[in-house]
């Protein structure tokens, strides 16, 4: 278990890393980075809390069958992925706010099915929060996705 939070863990800080350097690309919008910023602060956070969260007792982990570790897997390639895109020459406003749409899409999926399999209410409250959190990041991706008068032209 301590494995899996520790992939987790690397992911949220990934992210972290990825959005911090996106807030940092000049071509984008003040608007955009101002976002990639706060989205960076909530990743860089969310490693924190489950960097805490390894240092509970084993038995508290899961209550029922512990998730594949297959999708785990397949979301920590899509955030290299990710982190890639974001290299230089980064890509346009539009395909960076895709690609941070669908997987912070997948990232809610994967915190709510881990919030219901705890036996410690701590821990699935900890993922429940991370859902919550990632929830706001892709109202703001979206909100900043459907209002294209605000975006630069690329």
């Amino acid at each position: 278990m301590r494995s899996y939070l520790n992939e987790c863990q690397r992911i949220e800080s990934m992210m972290g890393e990825v959005y911090r350097k996106l807030a940092r690309v000049p071509r984008y919008s003040d608007r955009l980075r101002t976002l990639f910023d706060r989205l960076a602060r909530d990743e860089e956070d969310h490693a924190r809390e489950l960097a805490l969260a390894k240092g509970l007792p084993e038995e508290i982990f899961f209550a029922g069958p512990a998730l594949s570790s297959d999708r785990l897997d397949q979301l920590s390639r899509r955030a290299f992925q990710f982190r890639k895109l974001a290299d230089a020459p980064p890509a346009s406003e539009t395909k960076i706010l895709e690609v941070a749409r669908e997987l912070e899409r997948e990232f809610i999926e994967l915190h709510l099915r881990n919030a219901v399999r705890f036996r410690d209410e701590r821990l699935g409250r900890l993922f429940d929060g991370l859902a919550r959190d990632d929830q706001e990041h892709l109202a703001e991706l979206e909100d900043f996705f459907t209002a294209p008068a605000s975006r630069e032209k690329h």
